[in-house]
């Protein structure tokens, strides 16, 4: 970092960014998504979080998802009871 300060830079690793995805009916997508937000945050020299908020999902999401989470320690799961709604769900997580 350029122009930053040891101080800053602690900052800056001391972060937790929390990216909070609603889901219904994705599991076809969960593995990669996953493997991109990895590839994207791993630059950053922060922590971060990936909370997926499963919707009520009726397909393989709820299974993959638990998957995902025992394999990366960095992945956390809501299930919501069924389908509230993309806000609804953006707010819980």
């Amino acid at each position: 970092m350029s122009g930053s300060t040891q101080a800053e830079s602690r900052v800056i690793e001391q972060a937790l960014v929390s990216v909070v995805l609603p889901l219904y009916n994705e599991a076809a997508a969960l593995r990669r998504l996953v493997e991109q937000i990895d590839d994207a945050l791993l630059c950053c020299a922060c922590r971060y979080e990936i909370v997926f908020v499963n919707d009520g999902s009726t397909d393989a999401s709820s299974r993959i998802l638990e998957e995902l989470a025992r394999k990366h320690s960095g992945v956390r799961v809501l299930h919501l009871s069924r389908n509230f709604g993309h806000q609804a769900a953006l707010l819980a997580g």
